[in-house]
C-alpha cells in the first residue's frame, strides 16, 4: 500500500479567492467586509480586509467581481461565495466559464438549498464547510466507488488533524457513530464535482418535513484555530488530493477496498438497511473490489451498489 508521506509533497501553490455573486435565487452579494458579518468566518486573518485586493480574473470577469487574498497556500485555489442555493450550483457555474481547474474549489457561507444522497435536503447553518472540488483522474473508479474513496480520504486526513472519524458506507463521515458530514458526487460530461458538507463548529436542526433516515447529528469540535471554514477546509483538501492521487494512482481496487475497511462503520454488525424500496436487516461484511457493499442477508453473501444503512 502506498501512503502518501512516501510520495513527493511537493505541490502548486494556491489562493483563496472571493466571487461576489450577486445572482438573484442563485447567491447573495458577498466582499471582504462581508466577514464581519458572519459568525466563525469573521475570526482569523481572512477577515482582515486589508489582505484583499479586488482581482481582475480575465476568465471570469463576466461573473462578477473578484478579490485574492494576499497570501498563498499549499492546495488548490479556493473560491468563497455567499449564501447560496448549494455549493454545488456555483460550482457548476463557475466551471461553466472556465474559472475551475481540476482539484480548485468552492466554499459557501451558508446554503438554503444544500442536498444530499437521493437528493434529501440537509440544513446548512453558518459556521460548517459546505464545499464543493473539482475531482481530477478518476482511474477506473465506478459513480459507486467515487465518493466511497472521497470519503477514505476525509477519514485519512482527519486523523492527521488530529481527528478520528470513520465511514458509514457509501458517504457519510461519523464521529463515535453520530454524522458529522457527507459527500455527494454529482457528474456532467467530463466534469466531476464532491459536494462536501461537514458540521465544524454546529449541529444542523433536521426536522421531520425532511423526509431523512436520521441518524444522530454532531459536530467536530475541533480545537480553536480550526474554527473558521475557509482555513480549516485549506488544510483538509490539501490532504485530501495527496491521499486521493497517492491511492488512485498507485493501488489496486482490492487493496482500496482493504483500505476502506479499515475505517468502515458497523462491521460485522447486523444491521438494518434500504436498497430501493426494500428494507430489510443484514449483517455487514465489507466491501468488493468495485466498493459496492458485501452484506450476508439469510445466510447469502450478496453485493449491493444502491442502498442506505438505516
Amino acid at each position: 500500500m502506498v501512503d502518501p508521506e512516501s510520495i513527493s509533497t511537493k505541490s502548486n501553490m494556491g489562493s483563496f479567492y472571493i466571487w461576489s455573486g450577486d445572482v438573484p435565487g442563485l447567491v447573495e452579494y458577498f466582499s471582504p467586509d462581508s466577514f464581519a458579518e458572519y459568525q466563525y468566518w469573521n475570526i482569523d486573518t481572512l477577515a482582515d480586509t486589508d489582505r484583499w485586493k479586488q482581482f481582475k480574473n480575465i476568465h471570469c470577469l463576466e461573473q462578477g467581481l473578484w478579490w485574492k487574498y494576499c497570501e498563498e497556500h499549499y492546495g488548490p485555489d479556493i473560491t468563497i461565495c455567499g449564501p447560496c442555493s448549494s455549493v454545488l450550483d456555483i460550482a457548476w457555474r463557475l466551471s461553466a466559464a472556465n474559472c475551475l481547474n481540476s482539484w480548485d474549489g468552492v466554499i459557501s457561507v451558508e446554503q438554503w438549498a444544500g442536498r444530499g444522497q437521493l437528493r434529501r435536503r440537509w440544513s446548512s447553518p453558518v459556521g460548517n464547510i459546505y464545499a464543493a472540488l473539482k475531482c481530477s483522474y478518476l482511474g477506473n473508479l465506478s459513480s459507486i466507488g467515487l465518493p466511497v474513496i472521497i470519503s477514505l480520504c476525509l477519514v485519512k486526513s482527519f486523523a492527521e488533524l488530529g481527528v478520528s472519524l470513520s465511514l458509514k458506507w457509501p458517504n457519510d463521515l461519523m464521529l463515535n457513530k453520530q454524522k458529522v458530514g457527507g459527500i455527494l458526487v454529482e457528474e456532467k460530461k467530463e466534469n466531476v464535482f464532491a459536494g462536501i458538507g461537514i458540521n465544524l463548529n454546529r449541529i444542523p436542526a433536521i426536522s421531520a418535513s425532511d423526509n431523512l433516515d436520521v441518524w444522530a447529528i454532531q459536530n467536530l469540535q475541533v480545537p480553536p484555530q480550526f474554527l473558521n471554514p475557509a482555513t480549516f477546509w485549506q488544510r483538509l483538501v490539501h490532504r485530501v488530493i495527496l491521499w486521493y492521487e497517492a491511492i488512485v494512482a498507485n493501488e489496486h481496487m482490492q487493496s482500496i477496498a482493504a483500505r476502506v475497511e479499515q475505517v468502515m462503520d458497523f462491521l460485522g454488525e447486523e444491521i438494518e438497511i434500504k436498497s430501493y424500496e426494500e428494507r430489510f436487516t443484514a449483517k455487514v461484511l465489507g466491501v468488493d473490489d468495485q466498493l459496492g457493499l458485501r452484506v450476508k442477508k439469510n445466510g447469502k453473501e450478496q453485493v449491493l451498489y444502491n442502498a442506505s444503512l438505516l
